[in-house]
This record gives C-alpha cells, structure tokens and sequence, in this order.
C-alpha cells in the first residue's frame, strides 16, 4: 500500500486492513497541560507596517484568526491504548518480521507505558534516550 491518509488516527487505522503497512505514523494530542494558542497571519509588503522581515524590509500584520484550546486530557493513556493496538494491527505481520515501523509523534513517556500495558516486546525509542530512564 503506497498511501497517505490524513484524518482522525483511530478512525483511519481501524479502516485500514490487517498488517498492511510498513510504516505506521500517528499524531495525538501531546497533553501538555498547558493551554495552547495559535494565530494565523498575512503579512504584506508595507514601508510603514509594524514588523520588520529580511534585510529590514517592514511588513503589515493581519491577523486572520485564533483559536485556543486546553491541552490536558484527564485520560491520556486511553486515548493512546486504542491507536497503537490498532496500529500494531495494522502494521502486525511486518513488525513481527522486523521490517515494520510505528512512529507515534506524542509524550514518549506515555508511549512506553502503553506499549508494555499492550505487551509488545520492549519498544526501541529513537529520539527518546535523554528522557526515559
């Protein structure tokens, strides 16, 4: 299978058939605990706008939006139970043959407690030596 999805992570891995990835990628929430905020912008070129960009040129700000949101779920590891179980599904014939891959882009912490409540081998976390003991 040589395809991106892009949607909610649980709906699309329970679509897709049993042990059909190399490569299984997965975005959950990262749950800070702290309240996350983004604003959009459009700048344009402008002599008299209020932000300096390259080579001192001076830009207009529009600002085209914000959204915020709380980024705590009182329940993080059940909302990671699921999607990597649905995951190992999906990619389970190659990771048992050791060509599979699961990159999950959240706390790596968690990660670890999940993958050894769902009995998988101890899992290898790239990226993740200076924080897990």
């Amino acid at each position: 299978m040589k395809r991106i999805v892009c949607g909610d992570n649980l709906n699309v891995l329970r679509a897709l058939p049993h042990a059909c990835a190399r490569l299984i990628s997965i975005d959950p929430p990262f749950n800070t605990g702290r309240a996350q905020k983004r604003t959009p912008l459009r700048t344009s070129r402008d002599e008299g706008g209020d932000r300096t960009g390259f080579q001192g040129r001076r830009y207009r700000t529009e600002i085209l939006g914000s959204a915020a949101w709380p980024d705590e779920l009182a329940n993080y590891l059940g909302l990671l139970a699921p999607r990597l179980a649905e995951a190992r599904r999906t990619g389970g014939a190659t990771a048992r043959s050791g060509c599979g891959y699961l990159l999950v882009d959240a706390d790596p912490e968690a990660i670890a407690v999940m993958a050894r409540r769902l009995s998988w081998d101890e899992p290898e976390l790239v990226g993740c030596e200076d924080i897990l003991p």
